[in-house]
């Protein structure tokens, strides 16, 4: 019955395949093979929702690299066609993770660009964690010719002034997060229409050394946080061999808690192909 629920799917009759696979299963609710022919058969009917379903079902079946790849895959499949194209990525990267062999590897990574060519949303995160000898942009020196010009014409001579404090560089860890992300609203062959967002958080705890030289400093004295929101086009013209960019960007910083700046962009672009491989 098993094979004939294959040749069901490959000669085109998800309906015949969804038949026999509900027969393996009344038989054995564990049969992770059924499950994973019941999940194509699904999808193929139009039925994304009960596929991820029987998928989710094969996963946690799955004991080995080669089931668990072919489990990702459908399931990956079946987020794709439910429009769920960020979750059907992350199955696709998992399916890379568990693939067997190379050759079935780059079929994941093949699945994997086609579908984030179709997903509307892109997004980017970073995350770093990093020990910083100056946290505060502070001096590395314990004194400093401060108004040297004024200092000189009151006395004739520049004044050494010392410094402590948070005037002085401070050792800690920066903790940094980093987002950037699109949402391609509009698309043709010619033409596409982005809103994207992108976020920069840093915060920082400070070393003991850093807490015996400011004994009253925190690490979210200087923390920042940076927020920008805008549009952005881009299209083909000159023939196309030209290709134009447009952005408008608008945004606001924080600097330890308190509002530092706000801002507004606007940015030009226009390359044009002198060859199919050069571009200026």
């Amino acid at each position: 019955m098993r094979k004939a629920a294959v040749l069901s799917l490959r000669a085109g009759r998800p309906d015949r395949a969804l038949v026999f696979s509900d027969a393996l299963l009344a038989r054995d609710g564990d049969d992770r093979n059924a499950h994973l022919i019941r999940a194509r058969a699904l999808r193929d009917l139009g039925r994304p929702v009960e596929a991820k379903a029987s998928a989710r079902a094969a996963w946690a079946l799955a004991d080995s690299k080669k089931e668990r790849f072919a489990t990702a895959m459908v399931m990956a499949q079946a987020l794709a066609s439910a429009g769920q194209r960020t979750r059907a990525q992350w199955w696709l990267r998992r399916a890379v993770q568990e693939a067997p062999n190379e050759a079935l590897a780059d079929r994941a990574i093949r699945d994997f660009k086609y579908v984030r060519a179709r997903n509307p949303w892109l997004t980017r995160l970073s995350f770093s964690v990093t020990p910083d000898s100056n946290i505060n942009n502070g001096s590395s020196s314990r004194s400093s010719f401060l108004n040297y010009e004024i200092s000189r014409l009151l006395f004739g001579a520049p004044v050494e002034y010392e410094l402590g404090g948070t005037a002085l560089a401070l050792p800690g860890v920066e903790y940094a997060l980093g987002i950037d992300t699109r949402y391609r609203f509009a698309e043709s062959p010619r033409r596409a229409h982005d809103l994207v967002f992108s976020a920069d958080l840093r915060h920082y705890t400070l070393s003991s050394e850093a807490k015996r030289i400011a004994p009253g400093a925190k690490g979210s004295d200087f923390a920042f946080a940076s927020y920008t929101l805008g549009y952005a086009t881009r299209g083909l013209n000159l023939e196309d061999r030209g290709e134009y960019t447009v952005s408008a960007d608008l945004g606001q910083s924080w600097y330890s808690g308190s509002e530092y700046a706000r801002f507004a962009r606007l940015s030009l672009g226009q390359s044009y192909s002198l060859t199919p491989a050069t571009r200026v």
